[in-house]
C-alpha cells in the first residue's frame, strides 16, 4: 500500500515502561505508508514518558495537568490536533501488529459506510514486570468480519464520521470508545472487526483485585452514567441502558431487596423474614456455584455495587459541551507539522 493519509494517535499517561514499545510498533506498522504521521498526546505525565518519547521523530503534545484528564480527553486531542483522514487511536500500553493496521486500512477505503475498525487484541498481563499470563480478547473462532457494536482500544476511525456525529466527548471518564461507536451507529455508518490480531496490550489482570482497584482509583466506572446523561431526550438513551445498563438490573435488585427487607422489619412478621433470608441465601448459592469461588463472589459483587453507585454519580454530573475543553496544549515536539498548532 503506497497511500494510506494515516495518523495514528497514542494517548499515555505515566507509560515510561511501555511508550518506547507503543511508538516503534507504530513506526513499523507506518513505515512503508506515504502521508502517515504519529501523534502522542501526553497527559500530563510525571514520570519519563514524554523524555523517551522524544528520542523518536514523531510529535508530541502535552495536556495541562490542571485540566480535566481521561482516556476521551486524550483521544479528543488527538484527533483534534492530527491531520489524517484515518485516525488511528492507540493506547501507550499497547503495542501495534503491523498487518493488521494494512488490512484495516483498506478495508476502511473500500467500504466508505464503515466508520470504525476493529481487531482481536492479546491481553499480556503482567506482575512486577514479569509476563504471568496472556489472553486473547474478542477473537472469532470462524475467522469472520463481524458487524459488532463497539470497538475499543487500537482501533480505526474515519475522521469526517467522528466529525459528523460530534467527536469525542473529553469530558467522560469512560466508556468513551462505546460513545462514539454508538452514536456511528445510530447515524448509519457500520463498525466491523477484523479477524486478525490488532494489538498487545501489556495490564495488570482486569479481573484481579489489583485490576479493578485501579478502575475504581481512575473512576472509569463514571462513565456509565455520564453517557447516559449526556443522551438524555435522544435516542439514544434507552438503546445506551439495554446494551450497557446491566447494572440498572443490580441496582433494582438492591432497591426491592431493601425495601422488602424494610417493610418485613416493621411488620414484625418473622415467617417474611425468614423467606427473604432464604430469597438471598438461594441467590447467594446460585452465584458461588457460577463462580466456583467466595472470592471471586465478593469481588463481582462489590464490583458491581461501586458500578453502580458509580453510574449513579455519573449520571448526576453535570454535562459539558467538547467545545468548552481548552485545545492550546503544550507543544512538546514537531516532527511533519500538527493540524492545529
Amino acid at each position: 500500500m503506497a497511500e494510506a493519509d494515516l495518523s495514528i494517535v497514542i494517548i499515555a499517561r505515566n507509560e515510561a515502561a511501555n511508550i518506547a514499545r507503543a511508538i516503534e510498533s507504530a513506526l513499523r506498522a507506518s513505515e512503508h505508508l506515504l502521508d502517515t504521521g504519529i501523534l502522542l498526546v501526553d497527559s500530563a505525565s510525571t514520570d519519563e514518558t514524554v523524555e523517551i518519547a522524544k528520542r523518536y521523530p514523531i510529535n508530541i503534545v502535552r495536556l495541562d495537568p490542571s485540566w480535566f484528564l481521561s482516556v476521551a480527553a486524550g483521544r479528543h486531542i488527538g484527533t483534534y490536533c492530527s491531520r489524517g483522514e484515518l485516525i488511528l487511536h492507540m493506547d501507550g500500553d499497547m503495542d501495534l501488529d503491523p498487518d493488521w493496521v494494512d488490512r484495516s486500512v483498506s478495508y476502511m477505503v473500500e467500504h466508505p459506510q464503515v466508520a470504525a475498525v476493529g481487531g482481536y487484541w492479546r491481553n499480556i498481563y503482567m506482575r512486577d514486570g514479569q509476563v504471568v499470563g496472556e489472553q486473547n480478547q474478542c477473537r472469532d473462532p470462524q475467522g469472520r468480519v463481524l458487524g459488532v457494536q463497539y470497538v475499543g482500544g487500537a482501533s480505526l476511525y474515519r475522521r469526517s464520521a467522528i466529525e459528523e456525529v460530534g467527536g469525542y466527548q473529553p469530558f467522560i471518564r469512560g466508556e468513551e470508545d462505546v460513545d462514539l461507536c454508538m452514536r456511528l451507529r445510530h447515524a448509519g455508518y457500520q463498525v466491523v472487526r477484523l479477524p486478525y490480531l490488532m494489538s498487545r496490550h501489556y495490564c495488570i489482570p482486569p479481573l484481579s483485585l489489583a485490576g479493578q482497584l485501579r478502575r475504581m482509583r481512575l473512576s472509569l466506572w463514571l462513565g456509565f452514567g455520564q453517557v447516559p446523561r449526556y443522551y438524555l431526550g435522544t435516542g439514544l438513551f434507552w438503546k445506551y441502558l439495554k446494551e450497557r445498563g446491566s447494572y440498572v438490573v443490580f441496582l433494582l435488585g438492591m432497591l426491592i431487596s431493601v425495601i422488602t427487607l424494610l417493610l418485613t422489619l416493621f411488620s414484625g412478621n418473622l415467617l417474611f423474614l425468614g423467606a427473604w433470608v432464604l430469597i438471598v441465601a438461594a441467590f447467594l448459592s446460585v452465584y458461588l456455584m457460577r463462580k466456583r469461588s467466595l472470592r471471586k463472589v465478593c469481588l463481582s459483587l462489590s464490583v458491581q455495587a461501586f458500578t453502580a453507585y458509580s453510574a449513579v454519580r455519573g449520571f448526576l454530573m453535570a454535562p459539558h459541551s467538547p467545545e468548552e475543553y481548552p485545545t492550546d496544549v503544550e507543544i512538546v515536539q514537531m516532527h511533519g507539522g500538527l493540524e492545529k498548532a
